[in-house]
């Protein structure tokens, strides 16, 4: 039986800081960027999606953003890494290790303990940036209600040397979302983004394919949304980008961020208000792509 000790007021197993009363990893790492990360279940865990494309559909788009024989349009969500078979998230300690986030998360709310959640929290972002100082939020999840945002954003307040990323598609209202929740957690949002240490980017929800009837901002392009960051999108290998937005060059990196290591890219585009796109090189995606622009 391991032990379980406490040091520096953080719960540690093997070697890690684990969630309180469930002993399973509390952060996790992100390697692309590459920067110490903390995620939550996007999915269904505890009968909750915190993203809220998980469930995406084309019928939920919004009716603004509907546009009329668009066959190339395939939805970044139904390619979402953490959803495919051989993803690292589907391994049983993994999967559980996100679920247990998620759980405490929510007691800590429904129970009124959120500064119990920020007090851990910044322990554990100040003991991951020691060597770096960038941390990403959300290696998987979004930002599910206002009492989570606001917990975030007083850990970031409380680290103004740390430097936080965030990707959200918490920005765009589903045709059958709630509009009053959703305005409410986009103002907190931007109040988010507003902190000297945050970078909050809205993320796009299909894939540049080349094979579009028409680039629509926020379905394919990066989204432009008043008080948040420049957006992210996605791209298919060898198809061109539109002026102003970015390629993240770490397709040409073995899949990583360099920075100036090993002759990469001086890049701090993600971490700037830039809009981005990043490449996806699957051959199934491409083949998928091509099939649906046909049918």
């Amino acid at each position: 039986m391991t032990t379980v000790t406490l040091r520096n007021d953080m719960l540690w197993k093997h070697g890690k800081i684990v969630v309180p009363g469930y002993f399973t990893s509390w952060g996790t790492y992100t390697s692309k960027l590459p920067t110490s990360s903390w995620g939550i279940p996007a999915l269904g865990a505890a009968g909750i999606h915190t993203c809220p494309s998980a469930t995406f559909t084309e019928r939920q788009l919004s009716p603004a953003l509907k546009k009329p024989n668009d066959k190339g349009t395939m939805f970044i969500c139904t390619w979402c890494y953490p959803r495919a078979k051989t993803s690292r998230y589907k391994m049983p300690f993994a999967k559980q290790a996100g679920i247990n986030r998620l759980l405490y998360t929510q007691e800590c709310i429904e129970n009124g303990n959120e500064q119990d959640w920020i007090e851990y929290q910044i322990g554990y972002v100040r003991h991951a940036t020691r060597a770096n100082s960038h941390f990403r939020i959300h290696d998987q999840g979004d930002f599910y209600r206002t009492e989570y945002v606001q917990m975030w954003i007083e850990v970031a307040k409380a680290l103004p040397e740390v430097d936080f990323w965030a990707a959200t598609r918490a920005w765009h209202l589903r045709e059958d979302g709630d509009p009053v929740a959703h305005g409410a957690i986009l103002e907190l949002l931007r109040e988010f983004h507003a902190l000297r240490n945050v970078q909050v980017k809205p993320s796009a929800l299909a894939f540049i394919t080349g094979e579009e009837a028409e680039l629509i901002p926020g379905v394919h392009l990066p989204p432009v949304v008043p008080g948040l960051g420049g957006g992210t999108g996605a791209v298919l290998k060898g198809v061109p980008l539109p002026k102003g937005i970015y390629k993240c060059p770490s397709h040409e990196q073995k899949g990583k961020c360099l920075g100036k290591q090993d002759g990469g890219v001086d890049c701090t585009a993600c971490w700037g208000n830039a809009r981005v796109a990043y490449e996806s090189t699957g051959q199934l995606l491409g083949r998928r792509t091509r099939r649906a622009a046909a049918s």
